[in-house]
């Protein structure tokens, strides 16, 4: 079986930077075709997960997508709900970035997600430790689909959920996507939820170091675009 090599885009900030101990992490995530278990070597120079699995995502709409609210503002609502769910005396910090696209979400299933993620998180966290929120944009093209396992061309918004807790066992990452294994139940949750969007999810875990939660959301047509087009066609018409 050929091996998957695997990379993620360097934040421009330092604040979700992924320390160097991330190259021995595993990862697991979910993306198109059929069930495939493949086990693949890390290095320090090229970061690859030692296992990936694979499960097909439904086709979603290109076009006439309704407006969306603002992510970032939706996750800048939550943060009461999120300290609430923290222990006291964990650091929680926000990376949003400005200029964030518009994405196929709306608040409840946002809300609903990022709490669940946040909650089983900070159950493993000890005063003094830290939990991250961020948003990046992120787009896969030919050339770059193939260096992250799970993803697939087109252009998503990717919400984190980064903690700097004890980290996943090789065992419990191995089971990180079965409910009815896994002890961290809103990660399979999370990824049914992410599948009936049109995204997918990525699980990154490394002992003693942490564990990040990557949940990426199809982004939607510019409504501007959309208007040109359909003009374009009624005059073609």
């Amino acid at each position: 079986m050929p091996t998957s090599h695997w990379a993620t885009p360097t934040p421009t900030d330092g604040t979700a930077s992924r320390p160097a101990c991330w190259a021995s992490a595993r990862c697991w995530v979910r993306w198109r075709g059929p069930p495939v278990l493949a086990k693949t070597a890390a290095t320090p120079s090229t970061p690859v997960p030692s296992r990936q699995r694979t499960k097909p995502r439904p086709a979603v709409p290109a076009r006439r997508e309704p407006a969306a609210p603002d992510l970032n503002a939706m996750l800048t609502r939550l943060e009461r709900s999120i300290r609430q769910r923290l222990p006291r005396g964990v650091n929680y910090r926000v990376s949003l970035l400005s200029g964030l696209w518009q994405c196929r979400a709306d608040p409840k299933t946002v809300g609903d997600l990022v709490l669940g993620l946040v909650a089983e998180a900070g159950a493993n966290l000890a005063s003094g430790r830290q939990l991250i929120l961020g948003t990046r944009n992120a787009a896969f093209d030919e050339g770059s689909v193939t260096e992250t396992p799970g993803a697939e061309i087109g252009e998503f918004v990717r919400v984190t959920v980064r903690d700097s807790g004890p980290g996943l066992s090789d065992e419990a990452l191995d089971q990180v996507f079965e409910p009815g294994m896994t002890a961290r139940h809103a990660i399979p949750h999370a990824a049914e939820a992410m599948r009936r969007l049109g995204g997918f999810i990525r699980v990154e875990s490394a002992e003693s170091v942490g564990t990040a939660v990557h949940l990426y959301f199809p982004r939607l047509a510019d409504p501007a675009l959309v208007a040109t087009d359909d003009k374009a066609a009624a005059a073609a018409e």
